[in-house]
C-alpha cells in the first residue's frame, strides 16, 4: 500500500500562502522584532534589581549613570541588532551580551569621541573601537550590531568601528546600562537569520529511513512512502 504526506504538505502550502499575504501587508514595516514597548519596560525586568531611574516615552529610552542595569529575557546565537542612540556630553552606553546560560560575556561601549565600539570579554579588550564625531542636540547615531558564526561586527553611522572573532557556539543575552552621563536609545530591533530548508524538494539528500522496513521517494516535492512493513519513518541526517 502506498502512503503519502501530501495532505500534510497541502496544509503547509496553505500556511505559506497565508504567510505570503501577511508579508505583503507588512512589507513597509521595519524588519525584525521590536525589543522595546512604546511606554513600558516589560521584558527588561530580569536583572538583580528592579528597573529604576529610566524614562521610556513614545519608544525612546533615556537613562543616566545612576539608572539600574536592564536585562532582557531574549537570548540568541546569530543576530542583528539595529537602533538609534545618543549621549549628552561625556555620556556613554554600555551594551552587554551576557553569556548564556551564565557568565559575564561581552560588553560594548557606545559614546562620542574615541573608543566608540570598544568590545570587552570579561577583563580582556577584544577591540578598541574608533572615533565617532558628535552630533547636534536633536540628532541620533545609528548602530548595527551583527553577529554571524564566529564574527561580531559593530557598525556606527554606516562605518565598521569594530570587528572581533568569537567562538561560534557561544550564545548571548542582552543588557543595557548607562556607563556615564545621560543617554537615550530608540528603535531597538532584533533580526535573527532564517533557518535552512530541510528538503531540497527533489530527492532524499540529507534524510535516511530509520530502519529497513520501507522505502521512500520524492514526487513533485512530496515525501512518498512507496512500501512499508510496519513502523518506519524518515529522519534528517543533522
Amino acid at each position: 500500500m502506498i502512503s503519502t504526506l501530501r495532505p500534510y504538505l497541502r496544509a503547509l502550502v496553505l500556511l505559506v500562502a497565508i504567510g505570503g499575504v501577511v508579508s505583503r501587508a507588512t512589507a513597509d514595516e521595519p524588519l525584525g522584532l521590536s525589543l522595546l514597548r512604546p511606554d513600558s519596560l516589560a521584558a527588561w525586568e530580569y536583572a538583580a534589581e528592579a528597573p529604576a531611574g529610566w524614562i521610556i516615552s513614545e519608544g525612546q529610552l533615556t537613562g543616566a549613570a545612576e539608572s539600574t542595569s536592564l536585562l532582557s529575557g531574549f537570548t540568541f546565537d546569530d543576530f542583528e541588532l539595529r537602533f538609534a542612540w545618543s549621549v549628552k556630553p561625556g555620556g556613554a552606553w554600555s551594551l552587554g551580551l551576557p553569556e548564556v546560560p551564565r557568565g559575564a560575556g561581552l560588553r560594548i561601549t557606545l559614546k562620542e569621541g574615541a573608543g566608540c565600539g570598544t568590545v570587552r570579554d570579561g577583563e580582556k579588550e577584544l577591540a578598541s573601537g574608533a572615533t565617532v564625531e558628535p552630533l547636534g542636540p536633536a540628532e541620533m547615531h545609528s548602530a548595527t550590531i551583527h553577529r554571524f558564526g564566529g564574527t561580531l561586527s559593530i557598525i556606527i553611522d554606516g562605518t565598521v568601528v569594530a570587528e572581533v572573532a568569537l567562538d561560534p557556539l557561544r550564545r548571548f543575552g542582552l543588557s543595557l546600562a548607562v556607563a556615564a552621563g545621560e543617554a537615550s536609545l530608540r528603535g531597538l530591533r532584533l533580526r535573527e537569520p532564517r533557518g535552512n530548508p530541510l528538503s531540497n524538494g527533489k530527492d532524499l539528500t540529507g534524510w535516511f529511513v530509520s530502519n529497513d522496513r520501507g522505502t521512500w521517494t520524492v514526487e513533485n516535492g512530496d515525501f512518498v512512502a512507496t512500501s512499508h512493513r510496519g513502523l518506519h519513518y524518515l529522519r534528517p541526517e543533522k
